[in-house]
């Protein structure tokens, strides 16, 4: 059954009230696919806590900050707060329906305190370019996770979203019902301390006294990664001494690396029936169990292994994952981390994934830290560099990100989110041509990318290639239906003056993404080229209340024309003085305000304001006609 007829089914059951059986199916489909977004918001309707429900909403936005069915639910579950509501203007009648300006009625709130942000992807992709691009491990293992956004800026200036790094999704769920990613019921206690002090010697392993050829063999076959001949070994010893506890653990160790994990549990009970207070034996267990999805038993077994032997690395090891990929609690992880690393402060891949968990909470300078120590231990961590190009993309510094993956690539460049992280970065530094590369280049690798699409589409957009423009967004809407795809399609409409597909489009986006202000800015241009003029101050309103920095001169200037237009004399010279106030190189301000101060009476004034303009606009091309008309004016009014 194909990803989409899964999630199709499920949608279905879910219809039908059957939660359960859409549950089991959704869980199912997530171990095999789990950074799919409307997985994750499906699951959320499965669910009866209202904490799990945003747990997985969290996930879904964390895969896709533009998921917009889950921003949505996510909001209303969030929202406390009363809506703001707006009383619409006494000349709207039926213009922008009024089905969306109930709904952004009741998210304004949340679209000005920064609903927007993680609409910094793709409202089903959103706003903000740099933020990783941004899922993806083990200890480590990097797989980005897609998503963008585009800023509410007139002058395209668009923003896509960084891929954070990968996510890790917990090793495996059970087929008995343990539930995957936050949803463990742990009577763990938070941050448990088992002692150790950092600097302390770490305790000596047992079977260094060991003198059995096997076991020592064994051992020095483990070490150099003969796994199956550590095995082989090992049971060896053990025939020769069947109560010899030390083998038998390792035994396990090879097993496990082998991902035999039920063999290695088996052995580590044998040792651990020889030798009770067997702390390697414990942590190890707890490591197998980890990676079978037993994340309680595997929580129990460290818990016990630490309190014997606080100084077992393994375990802190373990507790990270229990805490970042089960529980979600980087902070408790990134404990975790800090003492392991005090035991041991030269595993260059614990330090990059502590450059990952700081990433995960917004701590980049410190992220940039752990992953530049890591790196220069070891100049072949290369999950480092991207990493840390993450971090010093969220941190503004777009010439770092892209000389680490530059770097990166070397190793690996086989990952669509990279490239599309790196994508953002070249768009930031205005290399355009090589975002385009970047992007194409996420393309072939995730040809179902489409925020890659998306983003594209907006760098084409700002280089005027409107055709190329519209074939991206064209290709999004065809993997799925995504606001920001047909609001940045309805802005290229009005760049191109087809004013009917603009607001076909815009309006298509803002019902499913109501508060987006540069929609409602890019709306009230598509009116007003229609001759909509009530419509257009509606749109305009609705964009100063998400953004009152929207829409900038061009904005004013509707607004100021459409009142023109309704007669509205005293607001339209209103407008237009507030965007000459507010923007002072905004030079055919003068001339409408000349015109208003004209039809006003206000002789003098309208002379000065046409004066003005032909001052600023001298050897200036594009204002002909304008220069033409005032003119005409100024030997009118002088007479």
């Amino acid at each position: 059954m194909s990803g989409n007829n899964t999630l199709r089914q499920a949608a279905n059951l879910l219809k039908k009230n059957e939660k359960e059986a859409a549950r089991q199916l959704l869980i199912s489909f997530l171990k095999e696919n789990p950074n799919s977004a409307d997985a994750w918001w499906l699951l959320s309707y499965t669910v009866n806590k209202k904490e799990q429900q945003i747990d997985c909403l969290k996930r879904a936005l964390s895969l896709n900050p533009a998921h917009g069915r889950a921003q949505t639910r996510l909001s209303s579950l969030k929202n406390k707060l009363s809506p703001k509501t707006r009383t619409p203007s006494p000349k709207k009648k039926q213009k922008i329906s009024s089905g969306i300006i109930a709904i952004v009625a009741v998210v304004f709130c949340l679209g000005i305190v920064g609903i927007g942000y993680f609409g910094f992807s793709i409202m089903n992709a959103t706003k903000a370019e740099p933020l990783p691009v941004a899922p993806q491990v083990l200890l480590p293992t990097n797989t980005p996770r897609p998503p963008q956004s585009l800023p509410p800026t007139w002058t395209p200036t668009p923003r896509a979203t960084v891929v954070k790094l990968p996510t890790m999704t917990p090793y495996g769920t059970t087929d008995n019902g343990t539930e995957p990613f936050g949803f463990i019921n742990s009577t763990a206690t938070p941050s448990v301390s088992y002692g150790y002090i950092p600097g302390a010697p770490t305790a000596t392993p047992l079977g260094t006294d060991i003198t059995d050829h096997n076991y020592i063999a064994g051992e020095k076959a483990y070490a150099e990664g003969d796994y199956e001949k550590a095995v082989s070994l090992m049971s060896k010893a053990i025939k020769a001494n069947p109560e010899l506890a030390p083998a038998y653990k390792a035994r396990a160790y090879a097993n496990v690396s082998l991902n035999n994990f039920e063999l290695g549990i088996e052995d580590y009970n044998k040792a651990l029936s020889i030798m009770p207070d067997f702390a390697t034996a414990f942590v190890g267990r707890g490591q197998a169990h980890y990676h079978l999805g037993n994340a309680e038993q595997a929580f129990e077994d460290v818990h016990q292994g630490l309190s014997i032997d606080p100084s077992q690395i393994l375990g802190y090891i373990v507790l990270t994952k229990y805490y970042y990929f089960y529980i979600g609690d980087s902070e408790n992880a990134l404990h975790q981390l800090n003492v392991a690393l005090s035991i041991d402060p030269n595993l260059s891949s614990l330090l990059e994934f502590r450059g990952t968990v700081l990433l995960d909470l917004e701590r980049y300078v410190e992220c940039i830290s752990s992953t530049t120590e890591a790196i220069n231990l070891n100049a072949e961590e290369w999950s480092a560099f991207e990493t840390r190009a993450i971090c010093h993309m969220l941190s503004g510094s777009y010439s770092e990100a892209i000389a680490d993956y530059d770097i990166f690539f070397k190793y690996d460049s086989s990952r669509a989110g990279a490239w599309y992280n790196y994508g953002i970065a070249k768009r930031n530094k205005a290399d355009f041509p090589g975002a385009i590369e970047a992007y194409s280049r996420a393309l072939e690798l995730d040809p179902a990318y489409a925020e890659a699409y998306i983003n594209r589409g907006n760098v084409h957009r700002i280089l005027k290639h409107y055709d190329e423009a519209l074939s991206d967004y064209n290709a999004a809407l065809e993997l799925r239906e995504i606001p920001l795809a047909y609001i940045k399609r309805g802005t290229v409409y009005v760049a191109l003056e087809k004013n009917n597909e603009a607001i076909a489009d815009l309006e298509k986006g803002l019902s499913l993404y109501p508060i987006n202000a540069n929609a409602y800015c890019q709306l009230a241009r598509a009116y007003f080229g229609v001759e909509r003029y009530e419509d257009s101050l509606d749109a305009a309103a609705l964009s100063d209340e998400l953004d009152p920095e929207c829409g900038g001169t061009e904005l004013l200037e509707v607004q100021a024309r459409s009142n023109y237009a309704l007669g509205n004399l005293d607001e339209a010279f209103s407008y237009v003085d507030k965007a000459l106030k507010n923007y002072n190189f905004y030079k055919d301000g003068y001339y409408y305000r000349g015109i208003f101060n004209e039809e006003l009476g206000k002789k003098e004034d309208a002379i000065d304001d046409f004066e003005l303009f032909l001052l600023v606009t001298k050897r200036k091309r594009g204002f002909d006609d304008k220069i033409a008309d005032v003119k005409a004016r100024l030997a009118r009014l002088k007479q």
